[in-house]
């Protein structure tokens, strides 16, 4: 021992001669010659070790001189040095490069690439007291000799995960154990000429953070302790798949980036799965919850945020990971693989195995992953290619102190069996970007700047001009089109600020944000980014406190729009309590508007804002909305689903009513609601827009539970619009359910709204997820229709009221026709306003079935409602039809289509008895309510009747709540109110009235025609002499309710329902020229009682 620590002595005053040689050597202008034979000369007269010594240093010293620009920033890192951090705007150009325990020959070590070179597991020896490599064999020795040839490249070693278990124990038993260890380690370094120890493989997310973070405490006291240059200390942690919460994340790399020299968040994918399950060995950008590692473009957000905080001084070098091995897994001869199915083994190959035995197959390329995957018989390899490894290192251009580390080196091509020419192909190509970002850093960016576009002219849409805001994503492919004849306004969302570039960058895929460029050219409709909803709730929030840095923020993004060429900024998806709007989004808001307004060019501003506690009164919401309405050119209330990472809740794209649990966001009508008080009472110019979302949500759920999903995977409209299977709401299929908005729901909804907010603006989310191929014909079927249908408001409005249309007030259309109101003398049978649910009395209403063949048959003169009954629901096509075959539904829905008179459609009590236990379920009610009301409307129906229900007292309650659904629905329906009758069989008259009456008192209150029915029904399985109705009680004659039970005396206010009007006299065979006798009479006489 004595005499290897006077043989380092004699080294470091070998380096210290040579050190002040150099030093001394540099003043006196000698030539290259001159300077090499006086070498010469001295070698001769010393040992050979001492000469060897000097020659490594020579070559040292060289390297370093011809990798050193001119002029090269102090805050760069000489070879030589000691691992340190970076400052603020240093460069940092490591590429670490980690072998694997495979690792035997030199050939396999790529030094030659690397900055640091990591040998794999080492522990401490309890024999010889010393640390060794865990695996046997000559990898270790082979490693420790290339630090002769490479003199440039440090060499550090990795400790085994058995080791650092062991030292955190210490932690909890004994300390000065664990002081005696880092100590003994540092000197082992020392002596051995390392340049770093490495900790590899460690959980982030572990619950002894506080232990380790005590060990590593302890190890880089012991190296500080060694001197200048001092080794570094690496740490490199993972976390598993479904774990890396951004703000744990965040707050455990900046302990260790308080403490180590240089951070490394795995990237790469780590062998933990109990199960075999298909992966790629890192993926670009996560878009699904299948097994992976964390996502490369998630690592490098969380370092530009790490870099914001000022405690740590800007001294960190952070780096992400790669995985350089080729993984091989075994499946099923007759399966499809694809990313998070199942295999059944799986092993690592070396890049040249693969490359070289499976030439002939064709790679498919994940153009979101970045990853590259290879199809065989029973095999699925998936690996990264030279094109994804330069496309995932890329993002080093722009970020600042950022490194690479690369696992598994060795499993590169080292042998270039690939081509033939060249080793280590995708190690060099990681070289190559981090060439291009020293040059850049350097020398500057040498390309054009992007064209400015400042003199291109935006049309935009004038204030009068309904807008139809579009926003967009990543997803957006090649073969998509953007819908610029629908939209006024394009905003690609999801874009991230980084405050030290000053510079806008899209979260995702940069291919797509590139085509949104593109449109610069090619459009004059206001082009807009927005930046990403998680990062502006999480981060930028608490920068924008901070109005240096909030300035900072708004003068930056006038800068960069300004050289995009964009028109404005949009803040959206911020789920947010209506108290906390002031506090939290109105600071940043005014400071744009006020540095906009300091802009020549036109700047907008577009907030977009889900309220969390819509339920509070709508003044109150209005109240917190005015301030960030004065500032902000469009103020989005969404009314749709967010789309959030890693959350599965059972949703609607939107709804125009609260329905309950379905109903995640605001509700379309309760937006309504603020906007009115924001714009009559507040006087707001801001446009107030509503928010659809365009994606199809398919959901997996949780066998034997309807209300939990497990899975929330969202497809686009034309998946489901061609597909009989598709349905418009939730709905249970196998386990499954799936909701999304059709071209009648959207229409539907965006007419009652024009009709409560003249002035309304609609925004569409994820308009990615539309069908932009014509599948569902035409393209873009559902925004040409809110489109349209917002041109034609005005004209909407001037048709329901007269007078300003800022003084809308709701109102219900007369019941009769002009045919019904001019047979009773021109009345007016408008309701009065306060008494909105009063319907006039005295009503005829006339109920056919499917017997029904000629239109002479309907005697449309003598009826204020005809009802067409025996309707079954299909559930395949969520729509009624007749339960025969026959001319009579045709010629009925021709006249209702005619907008003749008033026409209602009957469910069939069959299929009321044989679904009431199923709308027990509230999405299967709410889906039957939804589909039903969406299918009235479309076919121009005034209505539905339930009829002929026999009510038992353990069913009425769910009958209830689907009156009340469909009342809801009808209520909001726009613009003309849709009615709802409900006919009633009181079987078990003579018993006491108390429950009937109670629950005749609950049904009429949703309800808007109440038929007791007091006729005899269709014909039972038994023959019975009856009579169709009775007036008294005939205890042999009659099976249903007698008339005089209706006391009508008392009851003046009574309509009459004739059923089964088809078999009436319509030819005028009983009295010649008189046609429907007695529906005639029955007629005369309620036109009588009216008239007195």
């Amino acid at each position: 021992m004595q005499g290897f620590a006077a043989k380092v002595r004699r080294s470091s005053s070998s380096l210290m001669e040579d050190a002040q040689r150099m030093m001394f050597g540099s003043s006196k202008h000698k030539t290259t010659k001159e300077h090499a034979t006086e070498r010469a000369i001295e070698y001769k007269k010393t040992p050979f070790d001492e000469q060897l010594k000097r020659l490594k240093k020579k070559k040292k010293d060289k390297a370093a001189k011809v990798l050193k620009p001119k002029k090269i920033p102090s805050t760069t890192e000489e070879p030589n040095e000691p691992v340190k951090g970076l400052k603020p705007s240093g460069i940092s150009n490591h590429l670490l490069c980690f072998m694997s325990d495979n690792a035997t020959d030199k050939m396999q070590m790529p030094a030659e690439y690397c900055t640091h070179l990591v040998y794999k597991d080492m522990t401490l020896s309890k024999q010889s007291h010393t640390f060794v490599p865990v695996k046997n064999g000559t990898g270790f020795d082979e490693f420790m000799s290339l630090r002769e040839r490479f003199v440039t490249t440090k060499f550090a070693v990795s400790l085994s995960a058995t080791m650092v278990r062991e030292l955190l124990d210490y932690t909890e038993r004994d300390e000065s154990n664990l002081a005696a260890i880092s100590t003994q380690l540092a000197k082992w370094i020392s002596q051995n000429e390392l340049n770093g120890v490495a900790f590899t493989g460690q959980l982030m997310t572990s619950t002894r953070h506080k232990s380790m973070m005590t060990v590593l405490k302890s190890i880089q006291d012991a190296l500080k302790r060694l001197g200048e240059p001092k080794p570094a200390l690496i740490f490199s942690g993972y976390a598993p798949h479904d774990q890396y919460a951004q703000k744990i994340m965040l707050d455990r790399s900046k302990d260790y980036l308080r403490i180590v020299d240089i951070f490394v968040i795995e990237t790469h994918y780590h062998e933990e799965e109990q199960f075999c399950r298909l992966v790629y060995p890192s993926i670009f950008v996560r878009v699904d919850d299948t097994p992976s590692s964390i996502p490369v473009k998630s690592a490098l957000l969380w370092m530009e945020m790490v870099k914001e905080d000022d405690s740590l001084n800007g001294t960190h070098n952070i780096c992400f990971s790669l995985d350089m091995s080729t993984m091989s897994f075994d499946v099923a001869a007759n399966s499809r693989p694809s990313v998070g199915g199942w295999c059944t083994g799986r092993k690592w190959l070396n890049y040249g195995q693969m490359c070289g035995s499976n030439i002939g197959v064709t790679p498919d390329e994940d153009r979101v992953a970045l990853s590259t995957s290879r199809r065989r018989p029973q095999t699925w390899l998936s690996y990264d290619s030279e094109e994804a490894i330069t496309k995932k290192a890329r993002p080093m251009d722009v970020f600042h102190g950022v490194c690479v580390a690369v696992f598994h080196v060795d499993h590169d091509d080292s042998a270039a069996i690939c081509d033939g020419v060249k080793r280590f192909p995708r190690l060099q190509a990681i070289r190559e970007v981090q060439k291009h970002h020293v040059e850049k850093e350097f020398y500057g960016d040498r390309k054009k700047p992007p064209p400015r576009y400042l003199n291109r002219e935006r049309s935009g849409s004038s204030p009068t001009e309904p807008a139809v805001l579009c926003i967009v994503g990543d997803l957006l492919t090649d073969m998509d089109h953007y819908p610029t004849e629908h939209c006024t306004h394009l905003i690609y969302r999801d874009m991230i600020f980084f405050s030290e570039h000053k510079w806008f960058m899209p979260k995702e895929d940069e291919q797509s944000f590139n085509q949104f460029k593109e449109l610069r050219t090619k459009t004059s409709l206001p082009l807009l980014v927005g930046v990403s909803a998680e990062h502006l709730s999480d981060f930028y929030a608490r920068l924008w406190r901070n109005p240096p840095k909030m300035g900072h923020f708004a003068r930056s993004a006038i800068e960069w729009l300004n050289l995009q060429g964009f028109d404005g900024i949009a803040l959206l998806d911020q789920e947010v309590k209506s108290t906390d709007i002031a506090r939290r989004y109105f600071p940043i808001v005014k400071r744009l508007h006020d540095e906009f307004s300091n802009v020549k060019r036109k700047l907008l501003i577009v907030v977009g804002l889900s309220v969390t506690d819509h339920e509070k009164t709508a003044e109150d919401v209005a109240e917190h909305l005015e301030d960030l309405a004065r500032y902000s050119d469009y103020l989005i209330l969404e009314t749709h689903r967010i789309k959030r990472q890693g959350q599965c809740k059972l949703s609607l794209p939107s709804s125009f009513l609260e329905d309950g649990a379905l109903t995640t966001s605001v509700p379309i009508r309760t937006a309504l609601a603020w906007m009115r008080i924001l714009h009559v009472e507040n006087e707001t110019a801001a446009q107030l827009c509503i928010s659809f979302n365009m994606a199809a949500l398919n959901y997996k759920m949780r066998k034997g539970d309807n209300t939990t999903c497990k899975n929330e995977r969202w497809s686009n409209f034309r998946d489901v619009c061609s597909s009989k299977e598709g349905y418009q709401a939730p709905v249970h299929v196998d386990g499954a359910l799936s909701t999304y908005r059709t071209n009648q729901n959207c229409l539907a909804d965006v007419e009652r709204a024009v009709t409560l907010y003249p002035r309304l603006c609609v925004a569409a989310f994820y308009l990615e997820y539309e069908d932009s191929m014509g599948l569902c014909r035409p393209k873009f079927a559902r925004l040409s229709e809110i489109a349209q249908t917002l041109k034609r408001g005005d004209a909407i409005i001037r048709t329901l009221c007269a007078g300003p249309v800022e003084n809308l007030v709701e109102l219900k259309p007369p019941i009769r026709d002009a045919d019904s109101r001019a047979r009773h003398g021109g009345e007016d049978t408008t309701p009065n306003h306060e008494e909105e649910r009063k319907v006039p009395s005295h009503n005829l209403i006339c109920v056919m079935t499917e017997k029904t063949s000629t239109k002479e048959q309907f005697p449309t003169e003598a009826c204020d409602f005809v009802v067409f009954m025996d309707l079954t629901y299909n559930g395949q096509e969520d729509k009624l039809v007749p339960k025969a075959n026959g001319s009579g539904f045709e010629l009925f829905s021709a006249m209702a289509a005619n907008g003749t008179g008033n026409h209602l459609v009957a469910v069939s009590q069959e299929d009321i008895r044989e679904c009431v236990d199923k709308w027990k379920d509230p999405l299967a009610l709410s889906h039957f309510v939804i589909t039903t009301s969406s299918w009235i409307t479309k076919n121009k129906f005034d209505g539905l009747a339930f009829l002929g229900l026999v009510v038992a007292s353990d069913r009425f309650p769910t009958l209830l709540k689907m009156l009340q659904k469909f009342h809801e629905s009808f209520k909001e329906n726009r613009p003309r109110s849709l009615l709802l009758m409900f006919g009633i069989q009181v079987q078990n008259y003579k018993a006491p009235p108390a429950d009937l009456l109670q629950n005749l008192q609950k049904i009429v209150k949703v309800v808007d025609y109440t038929i007791l029915e007091t006729h005899h029904s269709r014909p039972s399985t038994t023959c019975n002499a009856l009579l169709p109705t009775s007036f008294r009680e005939y205890s042999d004659l009659a099976d249903n309710l007698p008339v005089m039970r209706l006391a009508l005396k008392v009851n003046p206010s009574v309509c009459v329902a004739a059923y089964y009007v088809d078999y009436e006299d319509y030819q005028g065979v009983c009295k010649v020229n008189q046609t429907f006798p007695r529906l005639t009479a029955v007629r005369h006489v309620l036109d009588q009682v009216r008239a007195r």
